[in-house]
């Protein structure tokens, strides 16, 4: 074992056309220290006809939801999602 423990938590999802923003929450703890690191990134999912077919990583939310085309106001939207459509929720 290399000591290191991790962990990630989706936050909030924002969905702006075929682009769905996943703000995440990332937890390290690395072998060397005690203490854990926690901070956000903002992982982006590009869907066509269902399916994802383009996924990138950003270490700035901002970022990510400036590449994904979101606008200021969506980003302070929380979509802590409810798939009522899916019949499901994904809390």
């Amino acid at each position: 074992e290399d000591g290191e423990d991790w962990g990630c938590v989706p936050e909030r999802f924002v969905v702006a056309g075929d682009h769905v923003v996943a703000i995440v929450r990332v937890r390290v703890r690395l072998k060397t220290e005690t203490e854990w690191r926690v901070g956000r990134i903002g992982d982006v999912f590009i869907f066509r006809d269902g399916k994802v077919v383009q996924f990138r990583t950003f270490w700035e939310v901002e970022e990510a939801m400036r590449w994904a085309g979101v606008g200021d106001a969506a980003a302070d939207c929380d979509m802590r999602f409810s798939c009522a459509a899916a019949g499901r929720s994904l809390d």
